[in-house]
């Protein structure tokens, strides 16, 4: 098992991604970056509904905020990974992101519980699964939905005709 302990830098999402804004808005909402509460978020959705790309954007907005740490840890097994993840982040304010978790026995192992991070640490879990996340206890939990009409139109246009509606170029 390996744990990456960076994420390249040159993130880019479009800034113009239907709905994205919204998403952001409750994400962080949802984070309260505010607080110095160790807080445990999950995502979750569809296959292929954005849960990734919209934490790739939320990653682009909220990373400055956190500590960083460098560098890549190879574990040898679970059990060193828990002793090696509680005395690595224990003591650092973190952003850590969890993506495609589809089993709890990998959840509880990877950010079983809040003391394992710092002050002020935010976990992110992304998964399909919304069971797991309850039964992990998660702070909050945010879902993924299908997009309403508005959005469903907006994305239609940007697609066929390369440009929003409303903004009609002659």
């Amino acid at each position: 098992m390996e744990i990456h302990g960076t994420i390249p830098m040159d993130l880019d999402v479009n800034e113009n991604i239907v709905g994205m804004d919204s998403h952001l808005e409750r994400l962080v909402s949802g984070l309260e970056i505010q607080s110095n509460s160790v807080r445990m978020v999950g995502v979750c959705g569809l296959g292929g509904i954005g849960k990734t790309t919209i934490i790739t954007a939320l990653y682009s907005k909220i990373s400055n905020q956190f500590q960083r740490v460098k560098g890549q840890l190879t574990l040898k097994n679970i059990h060193e990974g828990v002793k090696v993840i509680k005395d690595k982040l224990s003591a650092k304010k973190v952003l850590v992101f969890v993506d495609n978790i589809d089993d709890s026995r990998r959840l509880e192992h990877l950010v079983g519980k809040h003391s394992w991070f710092g002050h002020g640490s935010r976990i992110i879990i992304i998964t399909r699964k919304k069971y797991l996340l309850t039964a992990h206890g998660v702070d909050y939990m945010y879902e993924v939905d299908k997009f309403n009409d508005v959005e469903a139109l907006q994305l239609f246009c940007s697609y066929a005709f390369k440009h929003l509606p409303g903004k009609v170029k002659y």
